[in-house]
């Protein structure tokens, strides 16, 4: 990371894994903020910042790309009564 957060750092992936820690081994957003020293207000910020249209576009592309795997597995499955 280049300098401080929100002065030309990734501050995407540090939000991203901030709330992840929290999402996925319930460590307290607190703990995380003082651990990697960025301020708990700057996550807020981040993290309930509107979502751009580029976002959405990519929601909806993962989407769009999930259920095309989901429907070639059921097509790729082989019938049980082999």
């Amino acid at each position: 990371m280049r300098g401080p957060v929100g002065e030309g750092g990734d501050e995407v992936s540090v939000a991203r894994f901030i709330a992840d820690q929290r999402t996925f081994y319930a460590v307290p957003h607190a703990f995380s903020c003082r651990l990697l020293e960025v301020s708990e207000a700057w996550f807020y910020k981040w993290i309930k910042a509107p979502t751009t249209v580029r976002c959405e576009r990519r929601a909806l592309l993962d989407e769009a790309v999930r259920k095309a795997f989901v429907a070639l597995e059921a097509q790729l499955r082989l019938p049980s009564n082999l």
